[in-house]
């Protein structure tokens, strides 16, 4: 049993790295390895951390479980982390209810929060990357890699370019045949031509102020 609430609580923390709450998810990788020591996944995900030294304070009692509580949240905002947005646009508490369903092993319970989006609006690109972090988070490989193509298409429908340039090596290396990859090529040249002429209209603009 142990072993098992274990691997839920590093799937949980996965998660919550992917999206960005990155002292969560080391706060989840903690007490997987306190219920499972043997926990390799929970180890190299702590790195140094889960070696102290010779004289660290000796561990919880065998056979004592720490109960999982979804961490803190930090507040809406547009901060990101490298490689990875914080989902600013949806409920507060939308990772910790995901990270909560997947401590719990509760899978299809932590892929309807995303979907619950999708059923009001089948092109909310953020529920689609949600959809596509929980699917990684999981371990569900091929379900993943079919996601992360649905991910690209809605981000070409909606001109993110963001999106497409952050994607598009993963898509390339998961799915090297996707009808969607020209398309998201031809977008992210455009844009990296565009940035200049943005930056000197900005530059520009600031001058008359």
């Amino acid at each position: 049993m142990g072993a098992r609430r274990s691997a839920a609580l590093v799937e949980a923390g996965v998660f919550l790295q992917l999206s960005g709450d990155v002292t969560g998810a080391r706060e989840l990788f903690r007490q997987a390895l306190s219920l499972d020591p043997e926990n390799a996944k929970a180890r190299v995900l702590l790195g140094d951390e889960a070696h102290p030294p010779a004289n660290a304070e000796a561990s919880a009692p065998a056979g004592s479980q720490t109960m999982f509580a979804p961490p803190a949240v930090p507040a809406a905002s547009d901060a990101t982390v490298p490689g990875r947005p914080l989902f600013s646009r949806g409920p507060a508490d939308e990772r910790a209810r995901i990270a909560a369903h997947l401590a719990d092993g509760a899978f299809d319970k932590a892929l309807a929060v995303a979907l619950e989006r999708l059923k009001v609006d089948a092109d909310d690109v953020e529920a689609h990357e949600l959809a596509w972090d929980v699917l990684v988070a999981a371990g569900q490989a091929e379900l993943a890699r079919a996601q992360l193509g649905n991910l690209m298409e809605v981000a070409l429908l909606r001109g993110d370019a963001g999106r497409v340039r952050r994607f598009l090596e993963a898509l390339e290396h998961t799915a090297p045949d996707h009808p969607s990859l020209q398309q998201a090529r031809a977008l992210v040249s455009q844009s990296r031509v565009a940035e200049p002429d943005a930056t000197l209209i900005d530059d520009a603009l600031r001058s008359v102020l």
